[in-house]
Order: structure tokens, then sequence, then C-alpha cells
């Protein structure tokens, strides 16, 4: 599947990816839910480290992150 500018994606099962991708991807459902104030106390709790959230940060996505009137269905 390709998106917008023609990056390539990927539907891949939960369980085969690694620690630090599952754990951002909580991070950002945890700061999208204003749980913690900061991205240093979210990855905190999280046992995650910063460099790790912000490398994978843009790059992964939960369901959760697309429109529900989306015109491309998953």
């Amino acid at each position: 599947m390709k998106g917008k500018n023609g990056e390539k994606f990927y539907i891949v099962r939960a369980d085969i990816l690694p620690a630090a991708v599952k754990k951002t991807i909580k991070a950002k459902e945890l700061i999208a839910e204003k749980k913690y104030k900061t991205v240093i106390e979210t990855v905190a709790a999280l046992n995650l480290s910063r460099s790790a959230f912000y490398k994978y940060k843009d790059a992964v996505f939960s369901k959760n992150d697309f429109p529900e009137d989306n015109d491309r269905q998953i």
C-alpha cells in the first residue's frame, strides 16, 4: 500500500514488532489521552528511551490514528 507521498506501508501483526515500536505506539496513545504532561514522563513510565521514541514516532501508527471516514480501507 502506498501513502500520499509515495511511502510504502505494510500491515503487520503486533506480536512480531520489536518492543520499542510497541512502546512508541503506546506512548503516542498516552500522549494523545493526556495521561502524562511531557514526552519525558511518558517514555519513563514505559521504560522506553527518548531516542527510540523519536526514531519511531513519525513512522508507526495504530488504527486509531486514521479517521473513520477515510476513503481507504485497511
